[in-house]
């Protein structure tokens, strides 16, 4: 099964969440018969070789799609739509609560949800530039500890830009050695 099927599996799945998550609705999901229902309208429009119980079994593999069982019944959602929800739920738990913590006071009164399409960043820098650009701020013992996270990765492996930006930036900041300690793990010293 291709990547790109299961992906746009999961963008129609979160389509039809949220219709309900923009209007707060978090509570909601698809019962097994309308995820499976779902699933198969979706692999016969799209003229996928996979059945519909492929892509629901591999985009759970993925960790893409979750099953929440429930106090009536049990329900799939998104990760996305379990996410909102659980945000939307979060609750300021204090001591004199004490194990009522559904008393305590909910921390989210309102909140907003838009879907926008998914922007990846390109991963079209090597691991030996990452190395060039950050040798100057390496220890010879973190350089080889670099190249070792960074080797056989395969051929098609690469960082953003992004990436490599925020790593610079954090050798930077953190060359103190106090910091630079605690990176490597000495706390005790």
């Amino acid at each position: 099964m291709e990547k790109e099927e299961v992906q746009s599996f999961l963008n129609h799945i979160e389509q039809q969440e949220a219709k309900f998550l923009s209007w707060g609705y978090v509570e909601g999901g698809f019962r097994e018969h309308e995820i499976v229902e779902l699933a198969e309208t979706f692999a016969d429009q799209q003229g996928l070789l996979a059945s519909g119980s492929e892509l629901i079994d591999e985009a759970y593999r993925q960790g893409l799609i979750k099953v929440i069982h429930g106090k009536r019944y049990t329900v799939w959602r998104s990760r996305m739509a379990e996410t909102v929800r659980l945000m939307a739920r979060l609750r300021q738990w204090m001591r004199y609560h004490e194990d009522n913590w559904q008393i305590a006071p909910t921390l989210v009164s309102d909140f907003r949800f838009s879907v926008r399409h998914r922007k990846y960043p390109k991963r079209n820098v090597t691991p030996l530039q990452v190395v060039e650009q950050l040798v100057d701020l390496l220890t010879a013992s973190e350089c080889e500890s670099l190249n070792e996270m960074l080797a056989n990765r395969g051929n098609d492996f690469g960082l953003s830009k992004f990436q490599l930006r925020s790593t610079k930036q954090f050798f930077i900041d953190s060359s103190a050695e106090q910091t630079k300690d605690r990176l490597r793990g000495d706390w005790y010293r």
